[in-house]
């Protein structure tokens, strides 16, 4: 009994024991949770506050290094814009310098070029001038050397003319002799004619009395017929010189024809070339005055380029480059002089 009721109380005892230990346990378990839970909190608020502070820190130091780059970097900008402001005056005025003294240098070697070639343009249009002279002056000479020819040949012409109009007249006058002659022919025939008339009167008067009237009748007839003979020979004789005068006529009316155009040609060949040889003036002279128009040209070009250039005082030349040499008046006097009197001299 004792041993069960042992039993039964260490068992009660033991569930009692492991109720408190339970109990126990659990309540350190729920102490440990909660301080464990406390320290966590705690150790968390702890973490929470730092990683707070460190951003906090983070942030103001961020912002602190960008004011201070910021800062650093607008002092270093403004150093660097300094230098490089610096160094681009410096580079503007030496390109300034040197631009001033490009064009200073362009401008003088444009002076010297300009004032020599005015001076080879004004010895090249006086040799041409003098040239050109010399050339229509023997052109005018050839001109009037043919023009003299074609005088002399116009005169040979006339001359030909009035011999050519003294044959014609001889030849009328041929034509005048040889109508009087047929004239005479036939005034001959017809006295011929009368005469055989006559000599049938005769014939029938000398079956009446052929022994009275035989002698004179046979006279007569003789002396008629020598008259006749001497009238055909005349006339045979004239016919002859006429037909010779005819053809002689005919050559020499030939041969002035053929003078005559050869004349002619020749004149017209003269009439072209003086043609070819105005024409060439005109060409010359229009020549001349298109490079007196360009050069009055280039020189209003050139005054307006060194007015434009004159505004600007770095650029001034105005006071070291004297005004072009080129005067248009002055050149084109003497071509238009030389070009007058020539046309003068040809006209």
């Amino acid at each position: 009994m004792g041993r069960a009721a042992t039993v039964i109380q260490r068992f009660a005892r033991g569930y009692l024991a492991r109720v408190h230990f339970r109990g126990s346990v659990a309540a350190v378990v729920t102490l440990q949770a909660g301080a464990r839970g406390l320290l966590a909190r705690s150790r968390f608020c702890h973490l929470w506050r730092e990683r707070a502070a460190l951003v906090v820190q983070t942030a103001w130091r961020r912002h602190k290094l960008r004011e201070e780059y910021k800062h650093a970097h607008t002092l270093v900008v403004a150093v660097q814009a300094l230098w490089r402001g610096r160094q681009a005056r410096t580079q503007y005025d030496l390109m300034r310098r040197e631009r001033a003294a490009m064009v200073m240098q362009s401008n003088w070697r444009r002076w010297v070029a300009a004032s020599g070639f005015t001076q080879q343009r004004e010895a090249a249009t006086t040799l041409q001038n003098a040239w050109r002279v010399k050339v229509a002056r023997s052109a005018l000479r050839a001109l009037k050397t043919e023009a003299r020819e074609a005088g002399k040949l116009l005169e040979d012409k006339k001359a030909l003319e009035g011999k050519l109009k003294e044959m014609e007249g001889t030849l009328e006058l041929v034509q005048g002799q040889r109508n009087e002659l047929r004239q005479e022919v036939k005034d001959a025939k017809a006295a011929l004619a009368e005469a055989e008339r006559r000599m049938a009167d005769l014939a029938a008067e000398r079956a009446a009395a052929v022994s009275a009237a035989g002698a004179a009748a046979a006279a007569e007839l003789a002396a008629l017929r020598g008259a006749n003979a001497d009238a055909e020979a005349k006339t045979a004789a004239l016919l002859s010189e006429l037909e010779g005068a005819r053809d002689k006529l005919s050559a020499e009316k030939g041969e002035l024809a053929k003078k005559l155009g050869v004349a002619q040609d020749y004149i017209q060949r003269l009439m072209v070339e003086k043609a070819d040889l105005d024409k060439r003036f005109n060409g010359m002279k229009d020549e001349l005055i298109t490079r007196l128009q360009n050069a009055c040209a280039q020189r209003d070009e050139a005054r307006a380029q060194v007015r434009l250039l004159t505004p600007h005082p770095q650029l001034s030349l105005r006071a070291w480059i004297p005004s072009p040499p080129l005067r248009c008046g002055l050149d084109a006097t003497a071509p238009s002089l030389s070009i007058d009197v020539l046309d003068v001299a040809l006209g």
